[in-house]
């Protein structure tokens, strides 16, 4: 008996399609196909083709197997196929930190260091970050960020800034987040 088909694609970001459809005919006429999602249980679906979408998040993987039957009750061989959603977008929130008040060129009460938190990004990583001033350019200070298992860092830099009705945008690997204003 011919083995059935089976698909899996992402559907946007947070979904798969499951697919399935009969792999022809051996001398019997096929009497149904059988699918199981995600290991579930066997669930039979008739002879038409078919999909299915499923998910509901990033970074969910899922599968689909699928098995024919003939009017004879042999089976198929099984035929398997899975994808996974996308991994949901690194971003960096840029804060104010602790007052740098007193720093050189740096009197006003909205002077603060500039602090990120990043999400999303590669684990157990080390970013570059740099920040600007949108209206004059570039802020002196680069500074690195490291990252948890899950992606996640945090860390108040040495670079500071203190215009309140400015816009600060902070880029760390690639990915860019502002304040604005910046008090």
């Amino acid at each position: 008996m011919p083995t059935p088909n089976a698909g899996a694609a992402k559907q946007g970001s947070q979904q798969i399609r499951l697919s399935w459809s009969g792999g022809g005919t051996n001398g019997r006429p096929l009497d149904h196909l059988e699918i199981r999602v995600d290991g579930g249980g066997w669930e039979n679906v008739g002879t038409a083709s078919g999909s299915r979408v499923v998910g509901n998040g990033y970074n969910q993987t899922h599968s689909i197997q699928v098995r024919a039957f003939d009017t004879a009750g042999q089976v198929s061989g099984i035929t398997s196929a899975s994808a996974t959603t996308d991994a949901p977008a690194a971003a960096v929130t840029v804060s104010r930190g602790s007052s740098a008040v007193g720093q050189p060129n740096c009197s006003h009460s909205s002077c603060a260091y500039i602090k990120v938190d990043l999400t999303n990004f590669a684990p157990n990583t080390t970013v570059t970050c740099n920040a600007i001033n949108t209206s004059t350019g570039p802020i002196p200070g680069s500074f690195t960020v490291s990252t948890d298992g899950s992606g996640r860092g945090s860390r108040q830099s040495s670079a500071y800034f203190g215009y309140p009705t400015g816009r600060v945008e902070v880029t760390c690997g690639g990915v860019t987040g502002r304040r604005d204003p910046w008090v």
